[in-house]
């Protein structure tokens, strides 16, 4: 049995999960992500929020996803 859900029902979905701390922009920009996903690859994902929660997370900012991925040589050099 498959349920097919759009992407407010979806977004409000991980919203709900308590361990995770998605803004709402931020769970509506992950799925309409996993939605182009769907279409450009032709596959359909399957919804897990538990799943998603491990394997994507929101920055608050850009220069703080750039903490995360570069070393402070790597920002400071110009990278």
């Amino acid at each position: 049995m498959k349920n097919t859900l759009n992407t407010s029902e979806a977004a409000s979905l991980l919203m709900a999960d308590e361990n995770a701390a998605w803004s709402m922009a931020g769970a509506f920009a992950l799925v309409e992500y996993l939605e182009e996903y769907e279409e450009a690859y032709g596959t359909e994902v399957e919804f897990d929020r538990v799943a998603i929660r491990c394997e994507y997370s929101e920055h608050e900012s850009l220069q703080e996803w750039a903490r995360c991925y570069f070393t402070d040589d790597q920002l400071t050099d110009g990278y």
